[in-house]
């Protein structure tokens, strides 16, 4: 009898603790809310920059985009020249023909940015443009591409960019804004308060404003979305000169 009991009794016991469920155990890691986690001694948080002031982010977005204008560049100086653009299409334009070969003068060129080709032509009334008069000599096109545009110097002024104060340039009202360009010099550019587009730009040969101008280019009668597809066009019927 004695017997019997303790066979039921061993069975009883292995049937409890076969029916108890495991406890699960967890790590004090996972145990650990994610507000409670902290940044690895590797890591390197991210840096945040201020953004561009707001009075000068307003004047250059109000034609940072723009492919339809013309302006007229360092017009002080004797190889200025006027530019027009209208998408893809260039024309800029010499007050003066260009010597290009020993009997060759050209004064407009057209230029395909899309296609890298660029034509010359002399159509100034004069001696000078006897020869070519009514021809489009076909020209290397990375010799023929314009300097930075005022979309150009827009789209690289940097966040750190400060107004400087204003002055009026070629009588138009203009707020200057100042920068340390990617050469560490200082840099200043007139902003047309009408477009938002630089029409003068300075840049010293130091950080220093008291240091010497090392460069002046000027960006003067400025004017957006006044261009039809005939202004930056080859005229109808000039002679193709082969290359």
């Amino acid at each position: 009898m004695k017997k019997e009991i303790l066979v039921i009794l061993v069975i009883s016991i292995f049937l409890l603790s076969a029916c108890t469920p495991a406890v699960e155990k967890v790590s004090t890691s996972e145990k650990s809310s994610p507000a409670e986690k902290k940044v690895s001694s590797g890591e390197v948080p991210p840096v945040v920059l201020p953004p561009l002031d707001f009075e000068i982010a307003a004047l250059l977005n109000k034609n940072k985009e723009a492919t339809n204008y013309n302006y007229v560049y360092d017009a002080e100086k004797t190889q200025g020249y006027a530019v027009y653009r209208l998408g893809n299409k260039v024309k800029k334009v010499y007050s003066e023909p260009l010597k290009m070969d020993a009997n060759i003068f050209l004064n407009t060129f057209y230029l395909d940015l899309e296609k890298k080709t660029a034509f010359g032509i002399c159509d100034k009334l004069g001696v000078t443009c006897s020869e070519q008069w009514n021809k489009a000599y076909p020209l290397d096109f990375s010799t023929q591409e314009t300097a930075l545009s005022p979309l150009d110097l827009a789209n690289a002024v940097p966040i750190t960019a400060k107004i400087f104060g204003g002055e009026s340039v070629d009588g138009r009202s203009t707020e200057i804004i100042e920068y340390l360009n990617a050469e560490g010099k200082l840099e200043r550019l007139s902003l047309d308060k009408f477009y938002g587009l630089p029409i003068k730009q300075v840049i010293y040969s130091s950080a220093d404003a008291k240091s010497e101008v090392e460069v002046k280019h000027t960006y003067t009668r400025l004017a957006i979305g006044q261009l039809k597809e005939s202004d930056v066009s080859l005229p109808e019927g000039v002679e193709m000169v082969k290359g």
